[in-house]
């Protein structure tokens, strides 16, 4: 795929490795590689804009939920690499939820639970 890494067969592969990198691999910093700084992200606290934003609510994420997996299903997606990506694709996360700005038990709740992000890429040497 013009302008992704080769270690990517194909965009599926590159959504589900990144994922991975991401979030089971804590790689925040990946995060300046993978997002543009005009990133928006719907959370359950409201919507945040922007890579640092993202980071933050990362962090947050995997402080609340340190042992978060995410099972990445049915990356579905069409684009090429002059007009760039939308894709979409189904994760089912486990995780123990360990306290933050969920609701706060007084014990650790294992948690299962599903999410669809929806991502467009653009190489931004198309302009």
């Amino acid at each position: 795929m013009k302008g992704f890494d080769p270690r990517f067969t194909d965009l599926p592969d590159y959504i589900l490795k990144c994922t991975a990198q991401i979030w089971e691999g804590h790689d925040i910093a990946a995060l300046d590689w993978h997002y543009s700084d005009d990133l928006i992200v719907q959370t359950p606290a409201g919507i945040c804009r922007g890579n640092a934003a993202g980071k933050a609510n990362t962090m947050a994420t995997l402080s609340e939920f340190p042992d978060r997996q995410l099972l990445g299903e049915d990356v579905i997606w069409c684009g090429d690499d002059q007009s760039g990506y939308l894709s979409s694709h189904r994760i089912v996360s486990t995780a123990t939820h360990r306290g933050g700005a969920l609701p706060s038990f007084p014990e650790p709740v294992i948690c299962q639970y599903w999410n669809n992000p929806n991502e467009l890429m653009k190489n931004s040497s198309n302009g």
